[in-house]
């Protein structure tokens, strides 16, 4: 429960002086201290964040002051707060977006390296690229393979999910692949994809390149989940798609 509490937007201090003032249902500041495990110090402030929230009262009797839990389905009214105060973020940072993206603009374009794990990291990649990327564009993939523990269903799922991304702008796929994996699973769900091209090189190397824009990214499956270095450069995304358009040439189908 207090995890929960947590994910929902309480920190951890405030669950605890939550949940322990449900067990004691009313309760001044020395038990709530002691059943909640929070220095006596911090619980006024806590339960000042509670009360805020609509998730504590309070009454006073012969100058004391007496705390008690609200009703747990007030946490469905908080959330829904959160929803209403997040829409409307959400609103305003989309009218603030192009404003920022002007900014950007006239930043002179830095050579970096950046390093990503793990499918999150992968989206995030992916959805720059897509962003930068003009509708019908092209990325060019060589040296793709499996990862020797990789979770097909899992990989299945996430790349369904850069299916539908970049379809919204009509993104193409060139891909060979090491001919070692030409019949895996996960070779044949990309033949059915549209906008996919695919073919094989002989070859057998645990490591991916893909081009596309100013953007190489290196990809190699560390156990079950990718690891990404990307490289930002004009240069190097030139050299690369020159090696890649030679591959091609001499890869089959």
């Amino acid at each position: 429960m207090e995890k929960l509490l947590q994910e929902i937007g309480l920190t951890e201090s405030e669950s605890k002086t939550y949940l322990a003032l449900l067990d004691l249902g009313t309760s001044t500041i020395g038990p709530l201290a002691s059943k909640s495990g929070v220095a006596y110090s911090k619980i006024h402030l806590l339960l000042e964040k509670l009360i805020a929230k609509g998730l504590a009262s309070y009454i006073i009797k012969n100058k004391t002051k007496y705390f008690s839990p609200a009703n747990p389905k007030r946490i469905l009214n908080y959330l829904d707060e959160r929803k209403k105060e997040i829409n409307k973020q959400e609103k305003e940072v989309k009218e603030i977006i192009p404003k920022l993206i002007e900014k950007l603009s006239f930043i002179k374009e830095e050579e970096k390296v950046e390093i990503y794990e793990g499918f999150e990291g992968y989206m995030s990649v992916y959805q720059e690229s897509f962003d930068l990327l003009k509708k019908g564009g092209e990325i060019s993939i060589f040296g793709a393979s499996i990862g020797e523990f990789t979770d097909i269903k899992e990989s299945e799922k996430f790349f369904n999910k850069i299916n539908l991304l970049r379809h919204e702008k009509n993104i193409k796929f060139k891909i060979i692949f090491n001919e070692n994996v030409k019949r895996d699973e996960l070779v044949k769900f990309w033949k059915k994809q549209k906008n996919t091209w695919v073919k094989f090189l002989p070859t057998n190397t645990p490591v991916a390149v893909n081009v596309h824009a100013n953007r190489t990214m290196i990809v190699y499956w560390s156990k079950d989940k990718p690891k990404i270095f990307l490289i930002t450069s004009q240069i190097v995304a030139d050299s690369f798609k020159k090696y890649f358009e030679e591959f091609w040439k001499i890869a089959k189908s």
